[in-house]
């Protein structure tokens, strides 16, 4: 239950960023308008005033306009002062929508908008006189964008804390050369992978195909997805035959396997191997060999590892066009 709601509110806060952006956006021409309105009308009661020669101190409406004109032209600046404000707490909330990439900063970024933004209205509406009788309202709406995008801003940090601090809470697991099939029962039990998994082995062949399946199978039903990135060179028949089989076995799990390949480029670039789950992110030897190496598996920053894996993934291959 609780999952559910941080689940929604992760949902809702790229929606509520929109929105705030939105009425932020409206208010500040609102006000701009407004201004200019009071404005120009003060304006042509001066201008009269001066052209006929007219006492003010006769008239309390001549005499507010002559006395306010000066705070009316300094208040002019301050809608103009909020719209990048505005713009800010918009902009964000569309980048959401489609990325969540630097959480943290964007967040902050909304946060300090939204807060300088009612600050502004707050201002605004207490030292200045309207008389439209729909000033109330448009200030309530101003009021709601702001408190709109603090709560999406406290949201989006939150989120975005956790993802950065995410790092696996298992130990690293030592890997004892002389002991491989214990080594194999170890990594099966202390793995425990979960959810979408990927994977960044430049040497996956056959034999990593089985070590693999040896690794997740006390996991079955935990995962949903296994992305795999290597290179090309050892994929060869004997590999095509136990990728065929395991892809089978998963697919009868309901857990979809693609495989592709790395970028030519990248592939000459990349020497670090990566296994990564929805919530881990660890260094590992080659699956190959993975239990008959002395290399401890050891986790990494989750953030780093999971930007880096999608990073090389958009840019390689599928297998099977690359096989053709």
């Amino acid at each position: 239950m609780v999952d559910s709601m941080g689940e929604t509110a992760k949902n809702t806060a790229p929606y509520l960023a929109v929105a705030s952006g939105f009425v932020a956006i409206f208010y500040s021409f609102y006000y701009a308008e407004q201004l200019s309105y009071t404005i120009g009308f003060n304006t042509g009661l001066i201008a009269i005033v001066n052209q006929y020669n007219i006492s003010a101190s006769n008239s309390l409406a001549l005499s507010n306009a002559v006395l306010g004109m000066q705070a009316l032209r300094f208040a002019a600046y301050i809608p103009y002062l909020m719209l990048p404000f505005a713009l800010i707490m918009f902009g964000i909330g569309v980048l959401w929508l489609f990325s969540r990439s630097h959480q943290r900063i964007t967040s902050i970024s909304i946060g300090f908008a939204s807060l300088i933004f009612v600050m502004l209205s707050i201002l605004l509406e207490f030292n200045l006189n309207f008389s439209a009788s729909a000033a109330l309202l448009i200030f309530s709406l101003a009021i709601a964008a702001g408190v709109m995008g603090i709560i999406a801003s406290l949201v989006g940090f939150r989120e975005g804390f956790s993802q950065s601090e995410r790092m696996p809470s298992a130990r690293p697991i030592v890997m004892d050369p002389k002991t491989p099939y214990t080594n194999m029962i170890n990594l099966s039990n202390r793995l425990k992978l979960s959810g979408d998994v990927r994977i960044l082995d430049m040497h996956f062949d056959y034999k990593s195909a089985e070590n693999l399946s040896r690794m997740i199978s006390r996991s079955a039903g935990n995962y949903h997805t296994i992305s795999l990135l290597t290179k090309k060179d050892r994929l060869g028949s004997d590999f095509m035959k136990s990728y065929a089989d395991l892809k089978d076995e998963l697919n009868a799990l309901n857990v979809s396997m693609e495989i592709r390949i790395l970028d030519p480029k990248d592939a000459l670039e990349q020497h670090e191997r990566l296994l990564i789950d929805s919530s881990k992110a660890y260094k590992i030897p080659p699956i190959n060999i993975i239990n008959k190496k002395s290399e401890h598996i050891v986790g990494v920053n989750y953030q780093n590892a999971l930007s880096r894996f999608s990073d090389l993934w958009a840019r390689a291959t599928k297998y099977e066009n690359a096989a053709q």
